[in-house]
């Protein structure tokens, strides 16, 4: 019966997908070009919002897993290995400041870089060497995988609400999964730490 209400679920995400992108009009696809273009490709305020998603979100969760310190000193390796492994690659960075996502693009893929390197890094450190290499890597990707997913978040359209995916509520609330998932995280924190609290 559980299977069945899954199945249920996903068929029905399904066909609001696939009914969302074919109810999309030219007029949706110009709207929300320009709320990209107006509200992130150009505009220096989101970058440095941005680009502190990992501070904000990253370095909480992995000093609750693996101690303030060792969360620190694990971003800041994980920032210097990806502004290092930039400067090797100019083309591609001539590329991306060409688009409209100049800003937007690179501060997204270094908060995700950085995140992930830190977390694989600290997760396999602390796995136990008895598990071998290859057991301690898969394991330390999954948990990066993991935070990758509660930090910064999956904007695929198959992760919204299905409420967002109508043409009317992309437009209005284009830019709305990034403080519904914030909210969320925030709530779950709030209740596990009460749900810890020592009872009398």
């Amino acid at each position: 019966a559980k299977g069945t209400r899954y199945y249920g679920l996903l068929q029905h995400r399904y066909d609001a997908m696939i009914s969302s992108s074919a109810e999309d009009s030219q007029l949706t696809s110009i709207l929300l070009n320009l709320g990209f273009v107006s509200y992130l490709g150009w505009t220096p305020a989101f970058a440095f919002m941005n680009v502190t998603q990992v501070s904000m979100l990253t370095l909480p969760r992995l000093s609750a897993l693996y101690g303030a310190g060792k969360a620190a000193s694990a971003i800041g390796r994980g920032y210097k290995s990806e502004l290092h492994s930039s400067e090797n690659q100019p083309e591609a960075i001539r590329r991306i400041v060409k688009s409209s996502s100049w800003l937007a693009h690179p501060t997204e893929v270094l908060n995700r870089v950085v995140t992930a390197l830190a977390t694989y890094e600290l997760a396999y450190e602390k796995l136990s060497p008895a598990l071998g290499k290859k057991k301690r890597a898969d394991m330390a990707r999954d948990k990066a995988m993991e935070v990758l997913d509660r930090t910064q978040y999956d904007y695929a359209p198959e992760n919204r609400p299905l409420i967002l995916s109508k043409p009317v509520f992309r437009v209005a609330l284009q830019f709305r999964q990034f403080s519904q998932q914030t909210a969320w995280q925030m709530g779950e924190a709030v209740v596990d730490a009460l749900n810890k609290l020592p009872t009398e």
